[in-house]
């Protein structure tokens, strides 16, 4: 599970004395040292969209309804595998964390309707 993923993902951060951004006006700041297009790509496509849910249509799959497009898991795991989120360069890997940290987010809300909890550990 992606939650679980990113979970640990967050450990290891720590570890390395390493956290996302929490304040708004930091997190754009950090957000800002995301350079590949992908990075911004997926990080613009990963924010919820206010009032929206996706496949709320008769017939939606309930991860569909629960807003957790097949697109944006996959977009998330491709993500993942292209990008290093913890590196030497504590920016980058901030910038990276605080993705990360949204999908989780995301993921844990359209679960939470579901009456799905997400798991930290598989």
């Amino acid at each position: 599970m992606r939650t679980a993923r990113v979970a640990s993902l967050v450990r290891v951060a720590a570890e390395k004395g390493l956290a996302p951004p929490i304040e708004n006006g930091e997190r754009k700041q950090v957000a800002a040292r995301l350079g590949e297009k992908e990075e911004r790509e997926f990080a613009a496509r990963a924010r919820p969209v206010p009032g929206r849910r996706q496949g709320r249509g008769r017939g939606a799959g309930a991860a569909a309804r629960a807003g957790l497009p097949g697109a944006g898991r996959r977009a998330f795991h491709q993500f993942y595998h292209q990008h290093r989120v913890v590196t030497d360069d504590v920016e980058l890997s901030r910038a990276r964390l605080l993705i990360a940290r949204g999908t989780q987010q995301v993921i844990a809300n359209g679960l939470a309707l579901l009456g799905v909890s997400a798991p930290e550990r598989m």
